[in-house]
């Protein structure tokens, strides 16, 4: 049996990280672009039909399927909130923090709460976490799917 060296583990192990932080990236804007996409399709509904969007929001989550999209109503006022405030998805990275912005920051800003969060992790140390969590084998597949 033949014992990798360590520059050779080392490389696959920063790759894999690599792949974890593209993926944790990519995960964050469909997040961000689905509470937007739901805020516009709110409005737009509520325009369309002169239905308040109170009145909107409450019957859509009396609906059994919200539960299964994991929408609450606080996630519909949210993503209401969201297109309101950024009625251009793209202006949604026109803030200070650009493409790192996350859900947690625009639920800060939009609360009106200081928009920097001194302790938000990097991308490296939520890559490092999710092989820590889920082990290395785990964050390896993941990354061969993206890679792939």
């Amino acid at each position: 049996m033949t014992t990798l060296s360590t520059s050779v583990v080392n490389g696959v192990v920063e790759e894999i990280e690599a792949a974890v932080v593209e993926m944790s990236k990519s995960v964050r804007e469909y997040q961000i672009q689905l509470y937007w996409q739901t805020g516009e399709i709110l409005r737009r509904t509520e325009k369309a039909s002169k239905i308040g969007v109170t009145e909107l929001v409450a019957e859509c989550v009396k609906d059994p399927r919200m539960q299964h999209l994991n929408m609450a109503e606080r996630s519909l006022w949210f993503s209401i909130q969201l297109h309101d405030k950024y009625p251009v998805f793209e202006d949604v990275y026109q803030t200070e923090h650009g493409l790192s912005i996350s859900v947690s920051k625009l639920k800060n800003m939009i609360a009106g709460k200081d928009p920097v969060l001194k302790d938000e992790p990097t991308d490296k140390e939520i890559a490092q976490a999710f092989i820590k969590k889920h082990g290395f084998d785990k964050a390896k597949k993941i990354a061969q799917l993206i890679l792939d």
